[in-house]
């Protein structure tokens, strides 16, 4: 989610061949190991202090076809989690993470039988939704150190993301949100885990 939501923001702060390059570059590889990619980011102590745990975004608003589009990265994000990340599927409390994130959207499939083949669509539910939508926002004012920091924006807002308490809340909140399935987030380190997991996508 980190890698796509700020492949979607930069492209307003750098010009095109940074943005397919040096970020690219710098951004975590979805498949090498989560923990180290999180010791590589906090390598850099300088940026690292830099890190503002107490930021509080102003949530942006999208007109209707930015909205569309946004919806369905949040779907593919929920999709990626809930059927394809690896790392989620053998923690020993996945049952628990996919139950809880199964609460905050729709799964719609689709038969196509000019192909005879199916597709997926995974809908996410307001408050998921709501949740991303301050994430955006959150991911919009840290790039606006972007001069000051050069390059090194992208540890910047990663560390900014993984330590910010308004943010953290939000998504534990978002979790225990939507309870019709009976399962409860006993343990905020497990959605510590599915935050980062997410992030990583």
């Amino acid at each position: 989610m980190f890698r796509h939501l700020v492949l979607r923001i930069s492209r307003n702060y750098f010009p095109k061949s940074f943005c397919y390059t040096k970020t690219s570059c710098l951004l975590p590889d979805p498949r090498s190991d989560r923990r180290n990619v999180k010791e590589n980011f906090h390598k850099n102590k300088n940026i690292q202090e830099h890190a503002d745990p107490t930021l509080i975004p102003k949530v942006i608003t999208l007109n209707q076809a930015e909205s569309l589009k946004f919806s369905y990265i949040i779907g593919w994000v929920l999709f990626k989690l809930l059927k394809r990340d690896h790392v989620m599927n053998s923690h020993p409390k996945f049952q628990v993470m996919n139950t809880l994130l199964k609460a905050h959207c729709e799964e719609k499939v689709e038969y196509m039988p000019e192909t005879k083949s199916q597709t997926t669509n995974i809908i996410p539910r307001p408050e998921f939704t709501q949740f991303m939508y301050y994430l955006e926002s959150l991911i919009i004012e840290l790039f606006e150190k972007h001069n000051e920091l050069g390059p090194n924006i992208l540890c910047y807002v990663k560390n900014s993301l993984l330590v910010n308490l308004s943010l953290n809340q939000m998504f534990i909140t978002t979790l225990k949100s939507n309870n019709i399935t009976g399962v409860e987030l006993e343990d905020e380190n497990l959605g510590l885990f599915m935050r980062d997991a997410s992030l990583s996508i």
